[in-house]
């Protein structure tokens, strides 16, 4: 008897959280967005493999996944995870490094740490 399959699917997942130092609360608007991008040109924009946006966030770490079709992967770019958290358009927080994921790194999995952004 055959079994069924999940794996014809090109998606893949990349799973993390992602957190911050500060003690203190988000406000209830805040949501989180995520970006999975190929940034192996120095001299050109990054190009977008998926977006994601997570509202309801609770507080941190906050979990996620943001999938990508593993037929757009190169072997040799580089590819990174950027996570940015907004309050009602302001900029809370951002990423102030690089989180490489999929190709020379190996890794689907990432625990981000955001610094706040000054007012």
């Amino acid at each position: 008897m055959m079994g069924c399959s999940t794996t014809n699917s090109p998606n893949d997942v990349i799973q993390g959280t992602v957190s911050y130092r500060e003690r203190i609360a988000l406000p209830p608007g805040a949501y989180l967005e995520l970006v999975l991008a190929d940034v192996s040109l120095a001299d050109a924009p990054y190009i977008v493999l998926n977006k994601k946006r997570i509202t309801s966030l609770g507080q941190v770490p906050i979990s996620f996944e943001i999938s990508y079709d593993r037929q757009q992967i190169i072997e040799n770019h580089t590819y990174s995870v950027m996570a940015r958290i907004y309050d009602q358009g302001s900029l809370l927080f951002i990423n102030d490094q690089a989180y490489l994921v999929i190709t020379k790194y190996q890794t689907k999995e990432i625990h981000m740490v955001l610094k706040r952004v000054p007012n």
